[in-house]
């Protein structure tokens, strides 16, 4: 029975780091918040993680439910060693030096290391404009009148032809500018434009036209109703010859590390009918909830001619990036 219980332990360690490891390229892959930091010009760790709250309050998305920052191991190692020489915050310090973090929680994040987050690929050079104006409107999905048949939208995607998308990667983080003029992200309760240009990550492409994450929906597009204008997330249209720049800098791939507010992710767990394998197989099943809430399954049986033992262990679950103007990658680079 306790060769069965560590069976069942790593299993569910393994399935654990899985799940985080899902999680962390469900972000490096469909975020659209991005900031780099020069390590080289300024290594405070505290400077690094309020950049990613400081893009999150100016989008003023909802994060009553909280926020996370995953640090990767080589920044926790500068982080914690620059606050460590520090004597500006009483305890604060010293707990860095026994702890190599930079501390529980700092600006709004609680924060953790992890060694799973994946890295953010070289971009491409880029260098191509905007084909075709801009004017994009939140959708929604709709019911057939008739046969009741929900059809759902994926309102968070937004497509933008360009003259030429062949030096774009899927992966990249863009930002538009208007004749020299940068796109603006505005805040969501008052579109009040925050200063910064709005980036956007690119999901996928066809030809010349490339898919984002978030939808560009546009405070001043006359093409919208007043509703439809309560969406928006940029404080003017993407012109035609608009410049698409792609924002990611890495020369080399690095190493991601992430933010969020928990509210913009979910986790979708399943229950799976294996109890019905027990009534018809023969098998033994048990089953856990595990701390986030997915249920983890062992299935067993053995036979006793050829004296063998089976079992499997495994989870059901899925991940989807509700809000991606919630969430996204910070680079540490050299």
């Amino acid at each position: 029975m306790r060769f069965w219980e560590r069976a069942g332990e790593q299993a569910g360690y393994r399935q654990a780091t899985q799940l985080n490891k899902d999680l962390a390229d469900l972000i490096t892959n469909t975020g659209s918040l991005y900031f780099e930091q020069s390590q080289a010009a300024d290594s405070s760790g505290y400077n690094f993680v309020s950049k990613g709250q400081t893009l999150i309050n100016e989008r003023q998305v909802y994060k009553a439910m909280g926020a996370n920052f995953l640090i990767g191991p080589r920044p926790n190692q500068v982080f914690g060693n620059e606050l460590a020489g520090r004597q500006t915050l009483q305890g604060r310090p010293e707990e860095t030096w026994k702890t190599g973090q930079i501390g529980k929680n700092v600006a709004e994040f609680d924060i953790y290391t992890a060694s799973f987050t994946s890295n953010v690929a070289v971009p491409g050079t880029g260098g191509s404009t905007v084909a075709v104006t801009v004017s994009e409107a939140p959708t929604a999905g709709n019911v057939d009148p008739v046969t009741k048949v929900v059809t759902n939208t994926d309102y968070r995607v937004g497509t933008i032809s360009l003259v030429d998308a062949t030096n774009y990667n899927v992966g990249d983080w863009v930002s538009f500018s208007n004749g020299g003029t940068p796109v603006e992200s505005v805040g969501l309760a008052d579109k009040t434009p925050s200063g910064q240009p709005m980036t956007f990550k690119i999901v996928g492409k066809t030809g010349n036209d490339i898919s984002v994450y978030p939808k560009p929906i546009a405070a001043d597009d006359p093409g919208l109703t007043a509703l439809e204008q309560a969406y928006a997330n940029i404080d003017t249209q993407i012109l035609a010859t608009a410049t698409a720049d792609i924002v990611n800098t890495n020369a080399v791939a690095t190493r991601s590390n992430l933010f969020w507010c928990k509210d913009s992710i979910q986790l979708i767990g399943g229950e799976v009918p294996w109890d019905l394998a027990a009534e018809f197989d023969g098998m033994k099943v048990i089953s856990q909830s595990l701390a986030g809430g997915v249920t983890a399954y062992m299935i067993y049986d053995a036979n006793m001619v050829s004296a063998t033992f089976r079992y499997r262990c495994f989870v059901w679950y899925g991940l989807g990036n509700r809000n991606p103007m919630a969430n996204g990658v910070g680079l540490l680079l050299p």
